[in-house]
């Protein structure tokens, strides 16, 4: 991938929310996403010009997320105190941002910083036993005040405990959640 496709918006509201429009657009995955940017130098300018390539057929099951949905989505993110990373901004992260198939958006509440620092992830069974909870707070308490961030999925069981663990003490966790920031899951 291009240092150009890795580019972000910057803080151009329009080519934000056609980055945004883009990444929310079915049948467009993250590849896909970097491709049409890096292709049209833009994400405003992919976004102009996908009515043209979807009229040709070769993109099956593929269509542009209406406007109504990104500014609604938009509106619940500003209602939740988010911030919408977008993939090349300082803030995302330089090493997530390396993966070929990284996120094209990231949705965040806190420290976004700690997305850059070393870290390690602690995760496990979510009906762990009392041993293996206690087992990985310590681990992540250790690890944590060796200077790591401690990443894990805030489930309940392994994942909780690693992040209490790592509070414990001097450190600090970042918690990655598949369902979004509004809706914890489990």
């Amino acid at each position: 991938m291009s240092e150009r496709a890795t580019i972000a918006a910057g803080s151009d509201p329009a080519e934000r929310f056609a980055w945004l429009r883009l990444a929310r657009s079915p049948g467009i995955g993250p590849k896909s996403h970097a491709r049409l940017i890096e292709r049209f130098g833009s994400a405003r300018a992919a976004v102009e010009a996908l009515p043209g390539l979807l009229a040709t057929g070769r993109w099956p099951g593929v269509e542009l997320a209406p406007v109504d949905v990104i500014e609604a989505e938009l509106a619940a993110a500003e209602a939740a105190g988010v911030r919408i990373l977008l993939r090349g901004e300082p803030a995302y992260g330089g090493r997530l941002a390396a993966i070929d198939d990284a996120p094209p958006v990231l949705y965040a509440r806190g420290r976004s910083e700690l997305l850059a620092a070393f870290s390690v992830a602690v995760v496990g069974a979510r009906n762990a036993s009392a041993h293996g909870r206690i087992l990985a707070a310590q681990f992540a308490r250790e690890l944590a005040a060796a200077g790591l961030t401690v990443v894990s999925g805030l489930a309940r069981g392994i994942d909780t405990a690693a992040h209490d663990g790592a509070l414990d003490g001097p450190g600090s966790t970042v918690a990655v959640l598949a369902s979004g920031v509004d809706r914890a899951y489990p």
